[in-house]
């Protein structure tokens, strides 16, 4: 009542209260009435747990398992030596070069190589699919055609271009003290995390079958060489050297190993 601001918050707690006791009092009940059928189940439980945790240890380490283990391992190490990819593409006399301002014009060249290999992969090929298959779900298989989500991706790419050619036009003149490496290890976070979902993905691929694990390490790789490409210039432009980028991107391999 308005008179008494402490009457609904007493018979709410006299509520809770009761309700608390009412449960613990039907557990007392059950606990005290089944103390052979509790003791009974338990040690039935425990027993098929250690049954089935020895099965699915057996079953991991079967012979069919092991090959998985090694062929996943090996798919994710191959995708994490990719990084090495650069320095074929980069001869060694350019490595001084490219950082700089002579040489920045080829580093340009590698980053836009990667840029386009990227956006291609992102708007042409990743999203239309989840496109399609999102409207196919959603009308039951009368939506829209892969074809009409790529060239739905070729406007978002050509917003995305024209949006970036403005920027490029309005440059903020002022410089910015900030620490140049710090572009190269965010890269180096955002790459070992991508690294490790590439690990889980060939790994997921071969317990299927090698077949698709064999196609899926295949696709990523083709995948990763413009992206590996991309970053080993961005590590060159945050002020890294051509050796240290590339033992960089090695220890990156290891979110590929732990992944798998």
């Amino acid at each position: 009542s308005p008179g008494c601001p402490c009457a609904g918050v007493g018979m709410t707690g006299q509520s809770l209260l009761f309700l608390t006791t009412l449960a613990l009092g039907l557990v007392g009940v059950a606990w005290g009435a089944q103390p052979a059928l509790l003791g009974r189940g338990a040690a039935a439980a425990a027993c098929r747990l250690d049954d089935n945790e020895s099965e699915s240890w057996g079953a991991l380490l079967s012979a069919e398992r092991l090959d998985a283990w090694i062929c996943s391992l090996l798919g994710s190490l191959m995708v994490g030596l990719s990084g090495v990819f650069p320095l074929l593409v980069i001869p060694l006399e350019m490595g001084a070069a490219l950082r700089s301002e002579a040489g920045s014009h080829r580093l340009k060249q590698l980053l836009s190589f990667a840029l386009g290999g990227l956006l291609g992969n992102v708007f042409l090929h990743l999203l239309p699919e989840a496109w399609a298959y999102t409207c196919s779900a959603a009308t039951g298989g009368g939506g829209q055609s892969l074809q009409q989500q790529q060239l739905l991706g070729l406007w978002v790419i050509a917003g995305f271009l024209t949006f970036l050619g403005l920027e490029k036009m309005f440059l903020d003149s002022r410089e910015k003290d900030c620490p140049s490496q710090i572009s190269g290890y965010l890269n180096l976070l955002a790459n070992t995390i991508d690294n490790f979902t590439h690990g889980l993905a060939v790994a997921a691929s071969f317990l299927v079958s090698k077949k698709i694990g064999l196609l899926t390490t295949m696709a990523i790789l083709l995948h990763e060489i413009p992206h590996e490409v991309g970053d080993f210039a961005i590590l060159l432009r945050a002020g890294f050297d051509r050796w240290s980028a590339a033992k960089l991107q090695l220890w990156t391999a290891l979110g590929g190993i732990l992944g798998a």
